[in-house]
């Protein structure tokens, strides 16, 4: 076989090759499924504020401020989301094979059948866990980050763990310290951390102490480990309690299933996710299992003889064989923390991310196992691993590539999960929202009532109902589809937000706002809410409140500069003008080519006398839009203004060549008072009326000429 460095090596070129071969068509692919909540409207990763990241994310603060990283370089470009997930996949995969390494050169006793294969069991492994397609869900699901992330810091702990029980002196130290910061780094990612302690004592225990005891207790380790799992003890009982303190919301996502039916329920999920790992066809984003609701059902008794056999088949290999128990229990354990507790769905393939290496280890050493049984010649033996291992490799790698093709939109993914979950309301309700983005509003509604037949229970559906005679303006039915998604789920945002919509099309404004601030108190962070708000009290006048609104929008996401547009409007009706300069130019700041947000600004000046910057606005327009006459006809006014009257006059008189307008005829008399030249004054006020006899800013301009030119005579 070939060195340990030789094989690291090649299972470092063959991971980023093969990942990046079959993930890299993603990288285009649109956001998807619950990437709208957690990214796409979560606004305060936009700010880049990392307290209050911190402060409203919990308790997974740190793949928040991943996505933050994310936002900070490459805004909503799902590219640059889905590359960091694909080389956190490609570094795990790696650790997976310094894991298993180190593992099996350190613990596998003599006597292992696979005593000799250490090094390309550890190859398989890695390169199995780095190409199967149930880590496409981890690793393309971009929301689905947690999973992937979360392991890198599991995977790292352990091996830093194994270097502690290996290493001696300062060294250990080290390793133990490093274990701990990886421990507290991955709970502020997801919270399976928790069942690191576990493994790392059940290496200890059925690796160091039963195998090593003599000889490690000279050592010591037996106390410096009693302080490890003390310290962890703590850890973990401190985060427990500062999540019941921090997390108001600790319940949320658990569904009414009582613990007894998600008991008998998860072993057949047990077996289910052993099929799909090991014969993975069929994968699903919504799998519809039923749940067993009694042992002594057929599904409850096959379950149950199907575990009790499993686990005396495995500590069969207790004895001699003890790397199955352990990896037997990776997998178990790895599973408990979705296992446990009633989550809204029975499976997901993105929960077996981490525990599937368990499985894939185990499935190594026993193909190395069977090959080498058969043939006698060592020659022989490698080949037929080697050739064994590419060709299962090449069939994973072309799962992987055509799973990852269904997840290129939402209507292929929602498309294939309904054809495989007919019976999944969610699958429906979110074939029906592509539907809704595709325009196709029939299939659309279609889908939309068969989620309601199948689970009456969401309040979506009812909402995307009335979405959809919203846009057929049939206003009456969209506001009881929308009160029924509410009377369903008061707390349901979407529902309130629509209904003010509809009441602000139809100018009840003070109803409008009622509604939205209904929404507000259920999420006072929703960006489109404050917006809406701001808009409405405009409307009203009311400019107090609505600049609070826009202030809002903007401490939520700094870079909004439509928002930071609107606070310095605000600024100028309250006549603060130096903040509404300070507001537009921070607007401008984030995009030069807003071009209202530069007619604010050069308005604001013309009001706080700075006629030169507004008028070197108006010219800087002009440059970039020849035929926008209105910022001729200001730049006239602020040489009006100004005093400088030949050039405004030029400016004025271009303009009426081009087109007789009164407004031109009136500023012209204007600048004519102002030459004392009165006649010209009194035919442009006249000019002005001709073209239109109510317009009374030219009819009262005429009336003071003609007082000016009575007491002139006098």
């Amino acid at each position: 076989m070939p060195s340990i460095s030789r094989n690291f090596k090649i299972a470092i070129v063959l991971i980023v090759l093969l990942v990046s071969l079959t993930y890299s068509i993603t990288l285009d692919y649109p956001f998807l499924y619950d990437d709208d909540p957690v990214i796409l409207s979560n606004y305060t990763i936009r700010s880049f504020d990392i307290g209050r990241i911190i402060e409203e994310n919990l308790p997974r603060p740190l793949l928040a401020l991943t996505f933050a990283f994310n936002y900070k370089i490459s805004k909503l470009d799902p590219s640059s989301y889905r590359t960091f997930n694909i080389v956190v996949h490609i570094i795990n995969s790696i650790l997976v094979y310094l894991f298993c390494i180190l593992f099996f050169t350190n613990f596998l006793s003599k006597e292992s059948f696979v005593s000799c294969y250490s090094e390309i069991i550890s190859f398989i492994s890695s390169l199995v866990f780095a190409c199967h397609p149930t880590a496409v869900e981890s690793v393309t699901y971009i929301s689905s980050r947690s999973s992937i992330l979360s392991a890198f810091f599991y995977l790292f702990a352990l091996i830093c763990f194994i270097k502690y029980l290996i290493e001696k002196g300062r060294n250990r130290i080290i390793y133990s310290l490093l274990v701990f910061v990886s421990f507290l780094l991955g709970l502020l990612v997801k919270e399976n951390l928790l069942a690191l302690p576990l493994l790392c004592f059940l290496i200890e225990y059925l690796f160091v102490y039963r195998e090593k005891g003599k000889r490690e207790k000279k050592n010591g380790a037996p106390k410096i480990s009693f302080l490890i799992y003390a310290l962890w003890g703590f850890l973990i009982v401190a985060y427990f309690i500062s999540r019941i303190v921090l997390v108001k919301d600790i319940e949320y996502g658990l569904k009414i299933r009582s613990f007894y039916t998600q008991f008998l329920s998860q072993m057949k999920v047990f077996f289910f996710y052993l099929k799909l790992l090991l014969f993975p066809v069929n994968l699903n984003i919504c799998h519809d299992i039923r749940e067993i609701t009694s042992l002594f059902s057929l599904q409850g008794i096959l379950s149950l003889l199907g575990i009790t056999a499993l686990f005396i088949m495995v500590f069969i290999f207790f004895r001699k064989e003890r790397f199955v128990v352990f990896f037997f229990l990776w997998f178990v354990i790895n599973l408990l923390p979705t296992s446990v507790f009633p989550l809204d769905d029975l499976a997901s393939e993105r929960w077996i991310y981490l525990p599937s290496l368990g499985v894939f280890t185990l499935f190594a050493a026993f193909l190395v196992k069977g090959i080498s049984s058969f043939f006698s010649s060592l020659r022989k033996r490698e080949l037929f691993v080697w050739i064994s291992t590419g060709t299962i490799i090449i069939l994973l790698c072309l799962l992987t590539y055509n799973r990852n093709q269904v997840w290129e939109s939402q209507y292929k993914l929602w498309s294939d999960s309904v054809k495989k979950s007919p019976n999944k309301a969610r699958a429906h309700l979110n074939l029906g929202m592509a539907l809704e983005a595709m325009n196709d509003y029939e299939g659309a509604m279609r889908e939309y009532k068969k989620t309601i037949q199948l689970d009456s229970s969401y309040p979506l559906p009812y909402n995307n109902i009335g979405v959809l005679y919203c846009n057929k303006q049939q206003y009456d039915k969209a506001v009881g589809w929308f009160q029924k998604a509410v009377d369903i789920n008061p707390e349901y945002v979407d529902a309130y937000f629509n209904l003010a919509l509809i009441y602000k099309k139809k100018g009840m404004i003070d109803r409008a706002i009622e509604e939205y601030e209904k929404a507000e108190k259920i999420n006072p962070n929703d960006v489109p809410i404050q917006k809406e708000l701001g808009i409405l009290y405009m409307k009203k006048g009311d400019l107090s409140n609505a600049l609070k609104k826009y202030e809002k929008v903007v401490e939520l996401t700094p870079d909004d500069w439509e928002a930071l547009k609107e606070v310095g409007r605000v600024y100028f009706s309250l006549g603060r003008y130096d903040d509404a300069v300070k507001s537009l130019k921070r607007a401008i700041n984030i995009n030069p080519k807003a071009d209202d947000a530069w007619l604010y600004l050069a308005m604001t000046y013309t009001t706080m006398k700075r006629y030169d910057e507004a008028i070197e606005i108006y010219r800087m327009i002009i440059q970039k839009h020849p035929d926008y006459v209105e910022a001729h006809y200001s730049i006239a006014v602020n040489y009006l203004e100004k005093g400088d009257l030949e050039d405004a006059e030029k400016e004025l008189s271009n303009l009426l060549s081009k087109k007789n307008d009164k407004r031109y005829h009136n500023l012209l008399g204007a600048l004519y008072i102002k030459k004392n030249d009165l006649d010209k004054a009194t035919l442009h006020f006249k000019e002005a009326l001709k073209i239109d006899p109510y317009y009374e800013t030219a009819r009262k301009n005429l009336n003071i000429v003609s007082k000016m030119l009575s007491s002139k005579k006098k």
